[in-house]
């Protein structure tokens, strides 16, 4: 069953790659796989540091309960949701409808990523706002939008046109994103994509631009038990043209 050709059925993100169920269609029916890849982590850690095989395949199962079991064990209705195959919408919105209904998980249904896994099951546009991303705005008097022109020079002559908003990329494995709502006079939307460094960054701009955000207790606990880690991703963040590391701290 090598030469199959195998669809991504459902993949969400996690630490350092994704976790993804892989189907073939068959004429009596599907089967599936179970693959991971944490192959991202190979820019961050020295080879001998890394955690074993970065890549991974389960053996083949014959139904859609057999492949759920495969991906349980990653607890994968609390993660971030990439992919799902529009043939799986009803099944994978029933899989995660059990999973938020059991005492034990750990995200309650009207959180964050239940949003984003309406958006992904049913085929949202990919550029969103973040409607109920809190309960409640953190910024309750926006920014007002720009009114100035942008100066564009095409051929030795200058043009005017409104300053374009920009898309926001936000990595992945942030788990506590910032609220971009509010903003919607000067930011255009949102899309989660996993990235190479950082958490933040703006589309078209990808390997210019970069944003890594940590709490204050995050960047101690860092430094103590993550060091040379942490060294080794602000080397990558030197390869931006524009970057920051901003911390999030009170003045107490």
């Amino acid at each position: 069953m090598t030469d199959l050709t195998w669809q991504k059925i459902l993949v969400v993100g996690c630490e350092g790659g994704d976790v993804q169920i892989l189907g073939h269609k068959r004429n009596d029916g599907w089967i599936f796989k179970m693959a991971t890849d944490e192959s991202s982590l190979a820019a961050i850690f020295d080879e001998e540091d890394l955690p074993g095989e970065l890549t991974s395949e389960s053996g083949i199962v014959s139904s859609w309960e057999e492949a759920l079991k495969l991906i349980d064990q990653y607890q994968w209705a609390s993660m971030h949701p990439v992919e799902a195959h529009p043939e799986f919408a009803k099944e994978i919105m029933y899989a995660l409808n059990e999973r938020y209904d059991t005492p034990e998980f750990p995200r309650k249904r009207e959180g964050f990523y239940w949003d984003q896994w309406q958006q992904v099951i049913f085929g949202e546009p990919e550029k969103i706002y973040q409607d109920d991303y809190y309960p409640q705005p953190y910024f309750v008097n926006s920014v007002p939008p720009p009114t100035g022109r942008l100066i564009v020079k095409r051929n030795g002559r200058s043009i005017t046109r409104r300053i374009p908003k920009p898309c926001i990329l936000i990595d992945t494995r942030e788990k506590d994103p910032f609220y971009f709502k509010d903003h919607y006079n000067w930011i255009e939307g949102v899309k989660w994509e996993t990235l190479k460094a950082g958490d933040y960054t703006v589309e078209g701009m990808e390997s210019l631009l970069i944003l890594e955000r940590k709490s204050l207790p995050d960047l101690l606990s860092t430094l103590i038990h993550e060091r040379e880690r942490f060294f080794r991703q602000c080397e990558l963040m030197t390869e931006y043209r524009w970057r920051a590391l901003l911390v999030e701290a009170s003045y107490e």
